[in-house]
């Protein structure tokens, strides 16, 4: 089957929405040197989905203060439109990441997350995302939940990306992130999250399940060096990880999310009208999608702090099977 490179093509012209924390990344060094980088699991998607040109609002909970100042110039600068409603926090979330031999951060956090009364889905939204603390902290992760649950129109896409440092009830977490994994379209998640919610199952047997056991269509595992598998009902692909020389690991699941939205977006696979097909979807298309998250991921894993590419900054294609829509 012949394919069509779909880099620089502009994306279906349907809007997505990313809800969840924007955060000031203060990450220490291995050699003791201190950098300052914005961030956050969900804005770091967001900054990826706007820089490949998709239409992108971001719900998010800032302070009134010049981190926000700061968080605000950086996501509008990729395109990212941020929501109504995002101001009334106390202060704006701060998370300190120390770095180990391998890129790799832990995290500690300053934070707090809830939704303003205002917020709600935008019209015309093909995907709503929602990943990490939006999902288990409250007192927002029920507001974010009843969002997310009543979005008939759309795909939902979730990725638990579980922060430990903030859990204080392991079950109770678990519980949390199964309501959204039973709200869930899509599931990304890494080997590693899954092994914390599962600690005596292979990630790739959680997927398996939760694709026949719970609603997720798609689950896609990352798998740090050991690349990354897709789960379907029908399909199990994996693609290794894209060479490249690594600096930092900051972002890089994000930007698989990014990379697989985007993928299902030029695929013609999001909104309710393709939930069918999304379950259906080809190995062909599957193993593009996947293949174009091992790239991305690549780029980010090259660049100090959650870096996320352009269309322009990529030298490799997402190649479609010949006749899929754009």
């Amino acid at each position: 089957m012949t394919s069509q490179p779909l880099i620089g093509e502009p994306p279906v012209p349907y809007r997505k929405l990313v809800i969840g924390e924007a955060l000031i990344d203060v990450v220490q060094q291995t050699d003791g040197t201190v950098r300052e980088h914005c961030g956050g699991s969900p804005a770091n998607v967001a900054i990826a989905l706007g820089r490949l040109g998709h239409a992108v609002d971001l719900i998010t909970w800032l302070g009134k203060d010049a981190y926000a100042d700061i968080l605000r110039d950086w996501l509008t600068d990729s395109g990212v439109t941020i929501t109504a409603g995002t101001s009334a926090a106390p202060y704006t979330p701060l998370a300190t990441a120390v770095l180990d031999h391998d890129g790799s951060a832990t995290y500690t956090f300053d934070l707090t997350w809830d939704l303003d009364t205002s917020a709600q889905i935008p019209a015309d939204t093909a995907v709503i995302h929602v990943g990490s603390l939006a999902a288990t902290l409250e007192p927002g992760s029920d507001k974010v939940y009843e969002l997310m649950r009543t979005a008939r129109g759309a795909t939902t896409v979730f990725d638990p990306n579980i922060r430990p440092s903030l859990v204080s009830d392991p079950e109770e977490t678990r519980r949390r992130v199964e309501r959204f994994f039973d709200a869930s379209d899509v599931v990304r998640a890494s080997d590693v999250d899954l092994l914390w919610l599962y600690p005596y199952t292979d990630p790739i047997e959680v997927a398996r399940r939760l694709v026949r056991d719970r609603r997720p269509s798609l689950v896609v595992v990352t798998q740090g060096p050991q690349g990354a598998t897709a789960v379907t009902e029908h399909l199990e692909l994996h693609t290794p990880t894209a060479a490249t020389t690594v600096v930092d690991r900051v972002g890089a699941g994000d930007a698989a999310t990014g990379a697989v939205i985007d993928g299902l977006s030029q695929a013609g696979l999001l909104g309710s009208e393709n939930r069918e097909r999304l379950a259906n979807i080809d190995r062909e298309t599957l193993q593009a999608i996947l293949d174009w998250a091992a790239q991305l991921c690549a780029y980010c894993l090259s660049k100090q702090g959650a870096n996320m590419p352009r269309r322009t900054d990529l030298t490799t294609t997402l190649a479609l099977p010949t006749g899929v829509p754009k």
